[in-house]
This record gives C-alpha cells, structure tokens and sequence, in this order.
C-alpha cells in the first residue's frame, strides 16, 4: 500500500488491521493525524515496511509497534510524537532503518535498543531527548555491529561520549552536533575505520585535546567540532580525504600542522577563533581543491605567502584580526574566483596591487586597520561585482 506525497487527510483506519497480507504501509507526506490503530498489531507476521513520516502523527509510540516482529523498515519523522522511548521497541529486532527525527520525543535512549544488531539506520535528531547515550556491558562485542548511519544532533543529551562507541566499526556518519556533551574525546574514536562524516559541534563543554586516533582515519571527509572548548595543538596526522575541516571557535594553539599540503581533497580549512600561532605554510600551495580559507581572529604571524596565488579555485579568504605583515602578494591577482577577500586588522604594509583588478568574481573587500599606503589602484573599477569595500584606519 503506497500512498505517500498525496493530500490524505483524517486518521488511519483501524481496517488496516484485516489486510493479513500486507507488506509495506507507505503513507508518507501527506496530511494524516491522530494516533497509530492498535488493530495494526494484527498484520505482525506480514508487514515489512511502516512509513508514516511527514505527516501529523500524535501519541506516543504505540505499545501495539512492539508486535509487528518482522518489521525492517519503521519511519515516524517529521510528525508531533511525543512520550519517551521504550525498552519494546527491542523487540523488533530485524530493524533495518529506525527513522524518528523532528518530533518530541523527551527522556533518555534506553540501553536496550543497542541489542538492534540488524540496525543500519537511526535517527533521532530534533527531538528533547535528554540523558547520556548507553553505553554496553564492559564484556560486550557487539554494539549496532551493522550500523552506518546515526543522528541524534539538535537534543539535549549529555554526558561523555561513550568508550562502546568503538565498537561501532561499521559506522560512516556520527552526528551530534548541537546537544549537551561533556568530557574529552576518547582515543576508541580512532576504532571506526570506515568513519566518513564526524558531526560534534555546538557542544560547549565537550573539551580536551584532539587524540591522535582521531587524524588516522583515513577514510574521514568532514570532521566539524567547531564551537567546543578543544586545547592544544592540532594533530601532525594527516587526513588525505578529508574535504572539511571546521574547528572554528575551540580553545586549539600552535601553529597550522606542517603537514597540511597532504591534505589535498580539502575544500573548506576554517580554525576561526582560536589561538593559532606561527605562519601561512609555503606548502598550502598544495591545497588546489580549496575554497574557503577561514583563519581569522587567531595570531597568525609573518607574510601572506606567494603561493597563495596556486590556489585558484578559492571562493573566499578571511584571515582578518591577525598578525600578518608585508605587502598584499600580486599572486593574489590570480584568484580569479574569489568573491570575499577580508584582511582586515593585521600589520600589513605597501600599496594595493593593481593586479586586485583581475578579480572579476569579488563582491566584498576588507583591509581595515592596516598599514597600507599609495593610492586606489585604477583597475579595483574594472570589478563590476564588488558590493563592498573597507579600508579605514590605514
């Protein structure tokens, strides 16, 4: 029965109980309210796939679900659920898929659904979930042993990661960004080999330095804790697939790693808001796939290097409220697809090159509070684009 993406409106039919048969209730997106028939409890030996997301659906999760034993696929999101999860829902243990993201769903993941070992999906992200996750048994082997994919970001759960999380080797998406985390991230991260996306930002009290296990992950391409209270440095290990690298706002020191021209698939470096110290490395010449650049608010110090001009496909520069010095390179002229160039408030020092003329894409230029001298090159008016200058305070 597939009637999603319709207009239906009303409650569901407590008739569906007498379709013995049936496999597959597909009535996503549409208009439905009220709560879940308990006559459904009735086609538990035939009904494979439950999917009512999108909809109006009220009422706690029905007592009734824990009967349909052979379900693979049960999907709620996007409804007005409310009530807490129950330990029945460990009864549906060829669970594939569980989907029960944007309702409000409050209280805490009890421990027992880590014993779903057929799980491959779960999503519980914006609910009011509350607690700390469940962590397994010391002796335990086997936490979501088949999971891929789990969101539990924007609730308010709290506590440290738990050490089990290891354990979840199959993992390639852990987002849980935007609750209440607290502790360090412990080194049994390094354990998830096939880890491709880390969600963690917005976790205010989530702190400690970065383990090393954590850049080993060869197969990483986001890794976002921005907005934590992460210290020390950022670790010399390299990420040679990762595409994203956010850890904006953290308490992170030191220098950029040395290492960061091996990071050649990375498109988006943003340390903004920490307490970065050194240069720009020479080497980031290897970073062609780069387009945003986001260093501001740190100490960097020294010169913009030359070879910034190697990398072309960069959209925007923000290393504003630094330390730099010397003149703007002329290689700078060569971004041709750069739309926000922000310098403001360094040390820089020299005229402004005409080569700022070859930008044509650039809609927004900041170089407030420098040292800059000479005149506005003739060409900055061949820039059609630009919606924006700031150069006071030089």
């Amino acid at each position: 029965l597939d009637l999603s993406s319709n207009i239906i409106t009303g409650t569901l039919p407590s008739e569906l109980g007498l379709m013995s048969t049936l496999q597959q209730i597909v009535l996503n997106g549409n208009n439905l309210d009220g709560t879940l028939p308990t006559e459904l409890a009735s086609v538990h030996e035939s009904l494979l796939i439950l999917d009512l997301s999108s909809n109006n659906m009220e009422g706690s999760l029905s007592s009734s679900l824990s009967s349909l034993t052979n379900l693979e696929l049960l999907d709620f999101h996007d409804n007005i659920l409310t009530g807490t999860l129950t330990n029945d829902i460990v009864k549906l243990s060829k669970l594939t898929s569980l989907s029960l993201s944007e309702n409000t769903l409050s209280g805490s993941i009890p421990s027992e659904i880590l014993s779903l070992e057929e799980l491959e999906l779960f999503t519980i992200h914006s609910n009011v979930l509350s607690g700390s996750l469940p962590d397994s048994p010391s002796n335990s082997s086997k936490v979501f042993p088949k999971l891929k994919e789990f969101e539990a970001m924007k609730n308010f759960i709290s506590g440290q990661l738990p050490s089990s999380i290891g354990l979840m080797t199959e993992l390639e998406l852990l987002d849980m960004s935007n609750n209440r985390l607290t502790g360090i991230l412990l080194s049994e991260i390094g354990k998830l080999l096939q880890l491709e996306t880390l969600n963690l930002y917005e976790n205010t009290a989530l702190s400690g330095t970065l383990p090393l296990e954590l850049f080993a992950l060869q197969n990483l391409e986001t890794l976002d804790l921005s907005k934590n209270s992460h210290s020390g440095q950022i670790p010399d290990n390299a990420l040679e697939s990762l595409e994203i690298l956010n850890l904006k706002e953290n308490e992170l020191s030191g220098s950029i790693p040395s290492n960061i021209h091996l990071y050649k698939k990375l498109k988006t470096l943003d340390l903004k808001k920490n307490k970065i110290t050194g240069t720009l490395p020479e080497t980031m010449e290897s970073l062609v796939n780069l387009k945003y650049l986001l260093l501001p608010y740190n100490d960097i110090t020294g010169a913009i290097p030359t070879q910034v001009g190697l990398l072309t496909n960069l959209e925007e520069i923000q290393i504003h409220d630094n330390q730099l010095v010397g003149a703007i390179p002329t290689e700078v002229g060569l971004l041709t697809q750069l739309v926000d160039l922000g310098l403001g408030s360094n040390k820089l020092t020299g005229a402004l090159p005409t080569e700022l003329g070859l930008l044509s894409n650039l809609e927004y230029f900041s170089l407030f509070s420098n040292d800059v001298t000479g005149v506005m090159p003739t060409e900055v008016g061949l820039l059609t684009k630009l919606a924006f200058v700031n150069l006071n305070s030089n």
